[in-house]
């Protein structure tokens, strides 16, 4: 394909973003914002860097790179645009929307709280012990995610009971206590930051006026990437005491101690520029990759890695000699022939990995492919929530939120996805049954 001018690149990710948010909010079919939360990711970890690499004066980062990644880039998100205004609206145009309605039962009327303390237990307990499992990892990934579906159920029932003060409190947990959590457990702040974008993206659907919420959006990004740049500077010191398994309490200073000295972004300093550009812009490795294989030093896959995904369906307790593994392994190391200190985590993410199988064209068909899946969960998942069927919500939103995970190989990406719909499922299931022989003894008995 011809090159793309950066100038065209940075006008069409703006185009696209207005498109598709303005799209979403004018159409009538339901949504639970797993689209907009997807857009927000991609312009996280690729439209980012079109932004820092604006100010010509930046000299820290790779300027080659990143423009050879956000022009790949481009291709995907025009592809993701398609998909989610025009694809798959077309497949979901026949589906029956209902007006909002709650719940009439006590018992589900519970639900949401419920997700919400199972997440947590599965965060602090469970996942710590099913990861050492054969299966376990994707499975226990899963039972966390029921916080995020349970803190969205719990945001909604709260703005259709028409009680702000619930809404506040669970606003308040999701967009600052949740960041800090994974913080003071894991050392990282990007899968809470990646809950809070989405949950934000979640009330950005009902919540009116819209030029209210476009200001507020503005307002979390802006704190947001400002507390970023201060946590790139102290993460190591935070890493070190989770690492040695630190109290909670020596954590927790560690953390009061960023607060205390914040930094708010400056788009003219260059140290806050490098901060953003040396973990977040994944432009620079899909650049780095367009390299090197463009040099030939590394064949596409030609589709190996996909058909990853699909073999890693199969549990390893069926299949206990299965060489698949979550996460993204040596493969961007293999594309794009950097090498990494041992120990370091790096995604391929979705858009490196379609690149690194057909190129540009699987980057544009890849990322259209999948917003057209996210806009038909995500309807499907809306649809649920106004209909008052919030176990339904549940099935549909738990792969849904794997999907928008813009980070993950597919491989990650299709096992958490299952194990998500699966987990829901048989978790309701048990749920449901209790309640049932509740009823049935209780009626016994009179």
């Amino acid at each position: 394909m011809k090159a793309l001018s950066f100038e065209f690149c940075w006008w069409a990710w703006l185009f696209v973003s207005l498109v598709v948010v303005v799209s979403r909010w004018r159409m009538k079919s339901p949504s639970a914002g797993l689209v907009l939360a997807y857009l927000l990711q991609l312009w996280s970890l690729y439209g980012i860097g079109g932004w820092i690499y604006q100010h010509e004066w930046y000299s820290l980062g790779e300027q080659y790179f990143n423009d050879l990644g956000f022009e790949m880039a481009t291709y995907g998100i025009i592809g993701f645009g398609i998909g989610s205004v025009f694809v798959g609206p077309f497949l979901i145009h026949s589906l029956q929307v209902d007006k909002p309605k709650m719940p009439s039962d006590a018992f589900t009327l519970g639900l949401p709280l419920v997700y919400v303390l199972f997440g947590l237990f599965s965060f602090f307990f469970i996942i710590p012990i099913a990861s050492k499992i054969p299966s376990g990892a994707a499975l226990s990934s899963s039972m966390w995610r029921f916080l995020v579906a349970g803190l969205c159920l719990c945001l909604w029932k709260a703005w259709q009971t028409r009680n702000s003060g619930q809404f506040f409190i669970y606003s308040l947990f999701s967009f600052i206590g949740i960041p800090l959590l994974t913080m003071i457990q894991q050392g990282f702040l990007s899968y809470g930051a990646m809950i809070a974008l989405s949950i934000f993206s979640f009330i950005a659907n009902f919540l009116k006026p819209r030029w209210k919420m476009i200001a507020l959006g503005m307002v979390i990004i802006y704190a947001g990437l400002s507390f970023y740049v201060t946590y790139m500077r102290d993460r190591e010191l935070l890493r070190e005491r989770v690492r040695a398994e630190e109290a909670t309490s020596v954590r927790l200073e560690e953390i009061s101690g960023m607060i205390t000295n914040f930094e708010w972004l400056d788009s003219n300093n260059e140290i806050h520029l490098y901060r953003l550009d040396e973990r977040m812009n994944q432009c620079l490795l899909l650049g780095a990759a367009i390299d090197y294989m463009g040099n030939g030093l590394q064949p596409f896959a030609h589709g190996a890695t996909l058909w990853d995904s699909v073999l890693s369906l199969i549990p390893r307790v069926l299949w206990p000699d299965k060489n698949i593994f979550a996460g993204s392994g040596n493969l961007v190391a293999d594309y794009t022939g950097i090498e990494f200190s041992e120990g370091t985590s790096v995604g391929i993410g979705q858009v490196l990995e379609f690149y690194v199988n057909f190129g540009s064209i699987g980057v544009f068909c890849g990322m259209l492919v999948m917003s057209t899946l996210v806009c038909v969960v995500d309807t499907l998942a809306g649809n649920c929530l106004v209909k008052g069927d919030w176990k339904g919500f549940l099935y549909w939103y738990l792969p849904g939120f794997s999907m928008i995970d813009a980070l993950l190989s597919m491989v990650e990406v299709t096992a958490s996805a299952v194990s998500g719909a699966l987990v829901g499922y048989y978790f309701n299931r048990y749920l449901f049954s209790r309640q049932k022989k509740k009823l049935k003894n209780a009626s016994s008995a009179f």
